[in-house]
């Protein structure tokens, strides 16, 4: 369902406890009883907001609204967590006496700045398409460096490669994130000047502005993999992973860097199930989907009634489907169901996800459930890391 923000909804469904304590640390003058004013009666909050003569403080407020607004759903009350536990701050002691989303996340803005800003910031990958993720892997430096000391390097370097080949990125700032074992590098050069029309004090003018395009890099040191977000030319993107590598790992010799692709044909191996490990989140995993690549055209498969295993998948498509030879066939992509446990009525909740030959899509770095089912997807092979040579390497 979609949600469209307006300031009198907001108003309506933040406590009136955290909207008193926001306008005291804004120092905003008013004359409210809020021990009077019923939580839905909006009316007064509202004429005082729209009333504020300072511009910039009534920009700021809507800007803080809209943000609150943004994460207070189930997906960003999750990243919310995600973001605190790594920071080692447990809220779920706090959250247990709130009732509601925009609480929980008011309550965070106003006395966790650095989690909400943090949390927000991971959401908002959700939205950037999946086309331009692009994965590589065998990333493995002799050894892991400082990384948060590497994020100078990598701006300079990300901003004189654009600045000769395009002629912007003159200014890049990179925000270094750690997750366990991945690292989250979110850069932000400086993208070309455009004008935006748009009202200052009042008066409707023309301005011009320097905006920031975003880079994202996903290094994982467990399974050697190096992901990439940027919305352009594939050949502009391996020469920004050419400048991490060099950058960050000080690499002399920038290895070749490798396609990482996706091998689909194991799941035609009789043997082959899905390794989902003990004591799980993920409960179960399907094939709903199967498209076969022949040499005249592309067939699919749709699985309707699940089935017990792969095994059984192929065995019905060997007696139903003579136009699918599955010994010539390639596999050319596939769509797989996860079934995984959840705090709802239920208890659990279904994920969709789409594996082709070189692309993985649905799937996000910011989510903790998504990072498991990527990891299954290695361990269960479909996806080659050479863990296994950096575990013989390790023992």
């Amino acid at each position: 369902m979609s949600r469209n923000y307006s300031i009198r909804n907001f108003l309506r469904n933040a406590p009136n406890s955290l909207l008193k304590q926001y306008l005291e640390e804004k120092n905003i003058k008013h004359d409210i009883d809020f021990t009077k004013v019923k939580e839905t009666k909006t009316l007064p909050l509202f004429d005082l907001i729209t009333s504020i003569e300072n511009e910039k403080l009534r920009h700021e407020i809507n800007t803080d609204f809209q943000s609150i607004f943004q994460m207070s759903y189930e997906g960003g009350f999750k990243k919310i967590l995600e973001t605190a536990r790594y920071a080692g701050l447990d809220l779920q002691p706090v959250f247990e006496k709130m009732n509601g989303f925009y609480e929980k996340t008011f309550y965070v803005f106003i006395n966790h700045k650095k989690i909400f800003d943090d949390a927000i910031r991971f959401a908002c990958t959700d939205y950037l398409s999946q086309k331009y993720w692009r994965k590589v892997k065998n990333i493995r430096p002799p050894t892991l460096p400082d990384f948060i000391s590497k994020t100078a390097d990598l701006e300079s370097g990300i901003s004189e490669y654009f600045c000769k080949t395009e002629g912007r990125g003159k200014s890049c700032q990179v925000d270094y994130y750690n997750h366990g074992t991945l690292h989250y590098f979110f850069c932000y050069p400086e993208d070309y000047s455009k004008s935006e029309l748009s009202w200052v004090k009042g008066k409707f003018s023309k301005r011009f502005v320097n905006p920031a395009f975003e880079i994202i890099f996903v290094y994982d040191e467990y399974n050697g993999t190096l992901d990439s977000y940027f919305d352009g030319l594939k050949k502009t993107d391996t020469k920004l992973k050419e400048i991490f590598i060099d950058k960050v790992f000080g690499m002399d010799e920038i290895p070749e860097i490798e396609e990482s692709t996706y091998n689909l044909e194991i799941i035609k191996r009789p043997a082959f199930e899905f390794t989902i490990p003990n004591n799980s989140k993920i409960q179960n995993i399907t094939i709903k989907h199967i498209r076969f690549n022949t040499c005249i055209r592309k067939i699919d498969f749709t699985e309707n009634a699940p089935k017990e295993s792969v095994q059984a998948i192929l065995d019905d498509i060997k007696k139903n489907r003579q136009d699918i030879n599955l010994s010539s066939d390639s596999i050319d992509k596939i769509t797989i169901v996860a079934t995984l446990e959840a705090n709802n009525r239920k208890g659990t909740r279904i994920k969709e996800f789409v594996i082709s030959k070189d692309s993985l899509s649905r799937l996000n770095y910011n989510d903790d459930t998504d990072l498991l089912l990527r990891q299954m997807i290695v361990d269960s092979g479909i996806e080659d890391t050479n863990t296994q040579e950096l575990e013989s390497k390790v023992a």
